[in-house]
């Protein structure tokens, strides 16, 4: 039977499934582009694009049993609806090209008891017509071979450069082009920065930051910061309870310099414990919580969070695997001793166990042997005990504890509800809270700026403080003026009758908010008393901008605003009450010095040591420190492709204390 995978399902082991025929051509069709010239023949040849591919693959499925049958054309339907841009292998396991599926017909031609045949035709588009092969190739300063490209064409690369040390320029060679970054230094002239790196907080240590105690606008301070699993990030550990109101960890770190002129940009993760498909949408698989799931196909494991990492098996459909560690769409899986990650559109939530406790007793109550007190006690239930209680009647309900049947007086119970009913954004308390959501998780992460007088200079905000939906809102203030925040309205919570015939409110999942599930940078920057702030949306893979449009304020100036210099930074990250706190974190954080002492003449250094530095050739992009930094590069560079074969490249800059590497995929006609 040929090979079929598509967006990381293995159709080929559907019960009953087959490949008939494929249509695939040996080479993309090419646009020629050429130009003509009058009074002579033909024309001048210009270049040649080579157009997207079409796949197209005759399919049928054959059983002898009718719910074989019909599942295999199900998990078909919902393999082929995808509507996005997926991997597709065809006869091959580690060959694919990236595949769009344009149309699926599929028809059943006879169905009955002991025999079952359909079949259909399946058209992919590919917009990038070229198949790539297995994972990544990957070389960096200590590998022993050259820079080999296997595959039959010209692949981009992706390069990173690491610095030990200052540097004023780095250039990438290869023989297809060359890409400079900065400026030739000049002979005899000293190097010196132009924006001074005076803090560069990686995350990855709490070295330098101190509790700072009740620094904030609002909130208790009791809770403590830790780093986050990944060891790349600051995350609030809460241990403090308390029934309302604000609290978190408040940490403080000092700039060894007060600043008069300075940019600071601060990078935060803030969303509710989700599966993201990559389109916004948070698909099928329940609420992305740790549990139980259950395998609707064959279900590749691997080795990364992504279609490009290494398969290290196959999960068969059907299977119940614990999956943990939920993000980006992609959970942690234990199979057949090995440990990976799988796609969660196609791991589905199994029911576990639930507490029905539905009140809870306000003084101690005696359990009887029937309704009333004329009955025998059985028990006494302590104040404050869950229970569960049915078959309410006469003032009485029947409920088991401690392994004994009995009756309570409803007289001595409170009802619960299963969150705590304290006040937040439209939390009503006879609003139903029963639905497995996160909608109801809440939180608040503030970063301020203060002055060696503790006088407030700024201040960046992401709150959500609504209890029925994920709804989360970024802000920006100068000294206390709002200057910055989104203003998409939240819709009103949805609604559904009660057992009693009442029109409640539920837990409504997102909001039209475009900020939910973000990763966030906030940009302030100050000069001679005028201000810029932006706050952004970024890919975290690669440091662009993502929707919605940055919010931005540019050029503000104003006498009431705070004129001293900045002295240090204050970390807020809470919870509210004991509802569930968003997951948030702080991963990166820096603060340039925007006028330091410099000569009258001198080579700019623009990388310091700890800069990253990536190239993306196949975008044309270039990023320091996960920020754009095109405006650096010299108007003369090419994004250059690697030929079939060897390839030279080779690194330079004024400094020789950086660690290079260079990545690509192989491509094929």
């Amino acid at each position: 039977m040929s090979y079929l995978a598509y967006n990381d399902i293995i159709v080929s082991d559907f019960d009953g499934f087959g490949i008939v025929s494929e249509e695939i051509p040996t080479i993309p069709d090419r646009e020629i582009n050429s130009k003509t010239i009058q009074d002579r023949s033909g024309s001048i040849f210009l270049s040649t694009r080579d157009e997207d591919r079409e796949i197209t693959l005759n399919i049928n499925v054959r059983t002898k049993n009718i719910d074989s049958y019909n599942q295999t054309v199900q998990d078909m339907k919902t393999c082929f609806n995808h509507r996005g841009e997926a991997k597709l292998y065809i006869n091959s396991e580690d060959r694919y090209i990236n595949a769009a599926v344009k149309n699926y017909n599929f028809s059943d031609v006879f169905v009955v008891e002991n025999s079952c045949y359909g079949e259909g035709e399946i058209k992919f588009i590919c917009s990038d017509p070229y198949f790539y092969k297995g994972d990544e190739k990957y070389y960096d300063n200590d590998s022993q071979e050259e820079v080999k490209n296997e595959g039959d064409i010209e692949t981009y690369p992706k390069i990173s450069v690491e610095f030990e040390e200052e540097s004023t320029f780095l250039q990438v060679d290869s023989q297809e082009g060359s890409i400079l970054i900065g400026k030739y230094p000049k002979v005899g002239v000293q190097d010196a920065v132009e924006e001074e790196l005076v803090l560069y907080e990686r995350c990855q240590s709490l070295s330098g930051w101190t509790a700072a105690g009740n620094a904030v606008d609002e909130g208790a301070t009791n809770d403590t910061m830790v780093l986050g699993d990944d060891g790349d990030s600051f995350v609030p550990n809460i241990s403090s309870s308390q029934d309302t109101g604000w609290h978190g960890c408040c940490y403080r770190r000092n700039l060894d310099n007060s600043l008069k002129n300075f940019i600071l940009n601060g990078f935060f993760c803030f969303y509710s414990d989700y599966v993201d498909f990559g389109n916004g949408d948070t698909g099928q698989s329940g609420n992305g919580t740790n549990g139980s799931y259950k395998t609707t196909a064959a279900l590749r494991i691997r080795s990364g969070r992504g279609t490009s990492y290494k398969i290290l098996g196959t999960i068969p459909k059907g299977t119940i695997v614990s999956v943990t560690d939920i993000s980006g769409g992609w959970g942690k899986v234990t199979y057949n001793s090995k440990t990976g990650y799988c796609y969660m559109f196609y791991l589905s939530k199994v029911a576990e166990s639930t507490s029905s406790y539905n009140y809870k007793t306000t003084a101690n109550l005696h359990l009887r042997s029937g309704r009333g007190t004329k009955y025998k006690i059985k028990k006494t239930i302590p104040k404050g005990t869950s229970l569960k209680i049915t078959d309410i009647s006469s003032g009485w309900g029947k409920t088991t504890y401690k392994g004994s049947e009995g009756y309570v007086s409803m007289s001595y119970v409170t009802k619960l509800a299963s969150s705590s009913a304290i006040a937040v954004i439209g939390k009503e308390d006879s609003d139903s809270a029963s639905e497995t959501t996160t909608s109801d998780m809440l939180g608040l992460l503030e970063l301020y700026g203060f002055d060696s007088n503790n006088n407030k200079l700024f201040k960046f905000q992401l709150l959500d403080n609504n209890y029925y939906y994920r709804d989360t809102k970024p802000s920006a203030y100068i000294g206390s003026n709002l200057v910055l925040t989104d203003t998409t309205q939240c819709p009103a919570p949805k609604t559904k009758k009660d057992e009693d015939g009442n029109i409640v409110k539920i837990k409504s999942g997102d909001s039209s908010s475009p900020w939910n599930r973000g990763y966030i940078r906030f940009h302030v920057e100050r000069k001679d008393d005028v201000w810029t702030l932006k706050i952004s949306r970024l890919d975290r893979n690669n440091g662009l901008i993502t929707p919605p449009t940055p919010l931005t304020c540019e050029g503000l100036y104003s006498e009431k605003y705070p004129a001293g210099d900045l002295s240090y930074v204050i970390l807020y990250m809470a919870a509210y009450g004991n509802y569930k706190i968003q997951n948030m974190s702080m991963t990166c954080m820096n603060v340039h010095n925007l006028t330091p002492q410099t000569p009258e003449v001198f080579n700019p250094v623009i990388f310091s040591a700890g800069d990253k530095v990536e190239i993306d050739c196949s975008e044309g992009t270039v990023t320091k420190n996960g920020q754009s930094f095109m405006e650096k590069v010299d108007i003369g560079s090419t994004f250059f492709p690697l030929v079939p074969g060897t390839n030279s490249v080779s690194v330079y800059s004024s400094t020789t204390s950086l660690s290079a590497a260079i990545s690509f995929i192989e491509k094929f006609n």
